[in-house]
Parts: structure tokens; C-alpha cells; sequence
């Protein structure tokens, strides 16, 4: 069973660009980021993270795991995680 969930993963992944997969595989190493935190680990604009994860959250690819507090803001922000890894 294994095997057939990697393989419905590496389809998923092939049917998106490279931008998507990079954030989708980030993701995956974690149980769960905010947009801020992901930018940071991949060295990118707030701009660029929050764009990517909108479109992936609608295509199905993302859910929302929670909330916590972001210290520097004082707000509440989304955790993300992978659907199919959940």
C-alpha cells in the first residue's frame, strides 16, 4: 500500500510546476508550517509563498492544520500541511 500511495504522489506532483512542487515538498518534511515560516525555509517572499499555498489549498494539495500565534505580529496565522500525508 505504500508503494501505491508514493507512486499517487510522485503523479500529483508531476502534474504541477516546479514552483508548487517546491512548495509542496518542503511541506512534507514538516507536520506543518505558516506562510511566513515557509518562505523562510525557502528563502522566499511572504508574496511568493502565500500565492503558491492558495492555489495548492484550492487544487486539494493543502489543509489547514490549526492555527498558532506569529510572535512578530501578535496574530493568529494558518499551519499548512500536505493532504495526503495527514
Amino acid at each position: 500500500m505504500l508503494h501505491t500511495q508514493l507512486k499517487s504522489w510522485i503523479d500529483l506532483q508531476e502534474n504541477l510546476g516546479n514552483i508548487h512542487r517546491q512548495v509542496l515538498n518542503e511541506l512534507s518534511k514538516h507536520d506543518g508550517l505558516t506562510n511566513q515560516e515557509l518562505a523562510e525555509k525557502l528563502g522566499w517572499p511572504i508574496n511568493r509563498v502565500t500565492g503558491r499555498v492558495t492555489e495548492l489549498r484550492r487544487k486539494g494539495f493543502v489543509i489547514d492544520n490549526g492555527t498558532k500565534l506569529n510572535t512578530e505580529t501578535g496574530k493568529m496565522n494558518y499551519v499548512w500541511c500536505v493532504k495526503c500525508e495527514k
